[in-house]
């Protein structure tokens, strides 16, 4: 009797024992996640997050009409138009050029949807040419107010919107010396100074600057001289200030322009001091009307048939918007080309031709290839 209840009691000890829940696994804290696009689509809410559900995103470049877009995809892999998508198109953004680039490499900003109805669309290319003069070879160092910066000697940038902005050039010499000017600039200009360099040249004689307009002065205009911050007002092209030209001055020249403000262009008058290194440039905008519509953006929305919609087939209302928030350079993909990685806010209607569909408060992250 008693080796039975030892037997049983045994039994039950290992029964109780086999009965011992495993360690609990710790809780996985997943971050946001990379690539998601969340929001309404007519009024329903929508959540698309790459790694859930099949979802992926893809990166590619492709020719419409010659013209080479920029691509992101986020949608489901392993089925062809199955699921909801939302595919975002920069038209010929421009990463980097020796010659441009189109709206300052993703400016942060607002964006202008494709519309097929226009002819054309109006964008302004700014040409930036270094003048800097020293001892020695120089660095060239632009940093322009909205944050884009470059070190080549000559650019041009193309914005979509008329700007009024600066730009601060520097320039760092062999023999260690450096100087710097803050230069302004706008878009459009008047058609007096379209695609035309706004600058002035100097010489010297004796202890005086002449200073000379290149751009002659219409009759009976008024051009500002501002030396230093004062301003001399001076008539004619060619004008005679008092400068001592062995002390560093800053000179302006302000040219009227009737019903807006002056064209502004200023240079860092040189020393003849030996040592001395300057700082100058020129620039020059000019009003280009683009058939192509550089720079402007289309947004394509899959529904759950399959079916495609783009903003391409509707004139899109006042309220719409194409934000582009955040920018980040990201991998490359698996073509090897080099992706950058976005964040937008999006509003705007899509249609397939004969539905329309309204996509409200979209913010989105994805990534687009380039070359």
């Amino acid at each position: 009797m008693r080796y039975f209840l030892y037997l049983l009691i045994t039994t039950l000890a290992l029964h109780l024992g086999s009965c011992k829940p495993a360690d609990e696994p710790e809780d996985i804290v997943l971050g946001e996640p990379v690539f998601y696009a969340a929001g309404t689509v007519n009024g329903k809410a929508i959540s698309l997050t790459a790694g859930k559900d099949n979802y992926v995103l893809e990166t590619s470049n492709k020719w419409t009409n010659g013209l080479l877009n920029y691509v992101g995809t986020l949608s489901k892999t392993g089925c062809s138009n199955c699921g909801e998508a939302l595919e975002i198109t920069f038209r010929n953004y421009t990463p980097d050029s020796s010659t441009f680039s189109i709206d300052s490499l993703l400016m942060l900003t607002d964006y202008t949807y494709f519309d097929e109805s226009l002819p054309f669309k109006t964008y302004y290319d700014v040409t930036f040419v270094g003048q800097s003069t020293g001892n020695g070879s120089a660095t060239h160092n632009w940093v322009f107010a909205d944050g884009f910066t470059t070190n080549r000697a000559a650019f041009t940038r193309r914005y979509t919107q008329p700007t009024s902005s600066e730009v601060t050039y520097s320039n760092q010499f062999t023999n260690n010396c450096s100087s710097s000017i803050v230069q302004g600039f706008k878009t459009p200009v008047s058609a007096l100074f379209n695609n035309k360099f706004v600058e002035f040249n100097f010489s010297y004689t004796g202890n005086h600057t002449i200073l000379v307009n290149s751009i002659p002065v219409q009759p009976n205009e008024m051009v500002q001289w501002v030396v230093n911050d004062s301003i001399v007002t001076q008539t004619g092209n060619i004008v005679q200030l008092g400068i001592d030209s062995l002390v560093p001055t800053r000179v302006c020249m302000l040219y009227p322009v009737a019903g807006d403000t002056p064209i502004t262009h200023c240079k860092n008058i040189a020393p003849k001091a030996a040592n001395n290194c300057l700082s100058n440039c020129k620039i020059k905008s000019s009003t280009i009307e683009d058939a192509l519509q550089l720079a402007t953006v289309e947004v394509r929305w899959r529904d759950a048939t399959g079916k495609w919609y783009s903003s391409n087939q509707v004139k899109q209302p006042a309220t719409a918007q194409f934000k582009l928030l955040e920018k980040q350079p990201y991998e490359r993909n698996a073509k090897g080309e080099q992706t950058t990685k976005i964040k937008l806010n999006i509003n705007c209607t899509v249609s397939d031709g004969t539905t329309n569909i309204n996509l409200e408060n979209i913010t989105a992250v994805i990534a687009i290839a380039h070359n």
